[in-house]
């Protein structure tokens, strides 16, 4: 399920699968971010790519 935040970002739930390390989550909430990073390369050429990044921080706000 995916709940959209005004920030532009997203909630949604993950699911650890047979794999759990140490104590191990069933399931767990996360907010995923975007952002379009660019970056000059040496010769002066530049490149975007768009990252998204996982956080259990959850308040859009904070």
């Amino acid at each position: 399920m995916r709940r959209p935040l005004p920030d532009g970002s997203h909630l949604t739930t993950i699911c650890a699968g047979k794999y759990k390390a140490g104590r191990g989550y069933g399931q767990l909430e996360v907010r995923i971010l975007k952002a379009l990073m660019t970056a000059t390369l040496a010769d002066g050429t530049c490149r975007s790519e768009l990252w998204r990044g996982m956080t259990s921080l959850l308040d859009a706000e904070r």
